[in-house]
């Protein structure tokens, strides 16, 4: 790497202007290295290159006293270090966001980098490509094209795309929710999205596996063609366990598949219970007594539940304070009462709450002595 005087338009600005670095090394390999294949083409418009030995540098960064330096843990500096040895790790930065990205276009790191970076410095977008140092330098000046001060050049950011390689032809999946809650005979649905690279236009069929039995899946459409996408429906019977079940996409399209998951959870039916606090109760003709009854919500019950009693012998009021229990969780105090002329004898109360179209039961068994 050689080494550049690189001028912006202002504390963080973009380039302006860039040089060859005065005290940049390079020229021509004194251990006689052949030159390589790669570097042929490059140094044939290079006069003082040798055209049969290895020459340097291949490439260039800013390497003047312009940096801000904090090491140790003492104070930082700034102009104080520079060289080479500063243009080399930017280098290093600048081919780490390269493979980022040649990672993300669905092709492999980079490896050896110099015949890539040669084929680029040959191709048609090298002015957007490089920043070519036409001024300055070392000993041996620096000049249009190759030259043995700034080699082809400092680095602009569209090499980033040349170098990583085009997205590979191909598609990904993912469900948006994610993650459905049915109730156990209802259906739910998520949009199951196709998303291409490279060009990648071929049809992509649609399955799911892992569903529980009781649930249906079904695609509309069945395929989907480039981006786009597709609503997948998940039937529950009223049968189905309830649960959390992981159910995989899967999208095939040739050798090609890609899958993404959508998370079912089959809930029971949005319900309560009740129950009563004491169950039995005795009392004497003319006495009274009270039995706590509790409503306890699930699955997101929320609707009033209207209490009523039966069962009760004659002679017996049934009371109930609150008459409702408000919202679906809660209690209300059943006062019962009996007459001086209520037989003696053992009663089932059958206590019922209704709401939301849902009705559950409980009892409390009443004693007169």
């Amino acid at each position: 790497v050689g080494g550049t005087d690189l001028t912006t338009t202002g504390a963080g600005g973009a380039w302006s202007t860039e040089t060859g670095w005065v005290d940049g090394g390079g020229g021509i390999t004194l251990n006689n290295f052949a030159i390589p294949s790669w570097q042929v083409t490059a140094a044939a418009g290079c006069a003082k290159c040798s055209q049969t030995l290895r020459n340097g540098p291949d490439v260039s960064a800013n390497a003047n006293f312009t940096f801000y330096v904090c090491a140790d843990q003492t104070t930082c500096s700034e102009n104080l270090y520079g060289g080479t040895s500063f243009a080399a790790p930017m280098w290093a930065g600048f081919l780490a966001l390269v493979n980022q990205q040649a990672l993300s276009n669905g092709n492999p790191v980079l490896g050896f980098v110099n015949p890539a970076l040669y084929t680029a410095y040959s191709g048609s977008s090298y002015d957007t490509d490089f920043h070519d140092i036409l001024t300055g330098g070392n000993t041996l000046g620096a000049t249009v094209g190759y030259d043995l001060a700034t080699g082809i050049g400092s680095p602009q950011a569209a090499l980033i795309d040349v170098l990583a390689g085009a997205p590979a032809a191909g598609f990904s999946l993912s469900a948006n929710p994610n993650a459905v809650s049915v109730v156990q005979g209802k259906s739910g649905t998520s949009t199951i999205t196709s998303t291409t690279t490279g060009g990648f236009n071929s049809a992509v069929t649609l399955s799911a596996s892992g569903k529980p039995t009781g649930v249906t899946v079904t695609f509309n459409p069945t395929s989907i063609t480039g981006t786009g996408t597709s609503t997948m429906k998940m039937a529950v019977a009223p049968t189905t366990a309830t649960g959390v079940y992981p159910i995989t996409v899967k999208g095939t399209s040739g050798s090609t598949t890609e899958t993404t998951t959508v998370t079912l959870t089959v809930t029971g039916p949005a319900s309560f219970t009740l129950a009563a606090k004491p169950t039995k109760l005795s009392m004497a003709p003319g006495g009274h007594g009270t039995s706590t009854i509790t409503a306890t919500p699930s699955n997101g019950f929320n609707s009033s539940i209207a209490l009523s009693a039966s069962g009760q012998p004659s002679g017996v009021t049934v009371t109930f304070k609150p008459a409702s229990i408000a919202g679906g969780s809660g209690t209300s105090t059943m006062q019962i009462r009996a007459s001086s002329t209520t037989k003696a004898g053992t009663y089932t109360i059958t206590v019922t709450g209704t709401g939301g179209g849902v009705t559950k039961r409980t009892k409390v068994t009443l004693t007169i002595t």
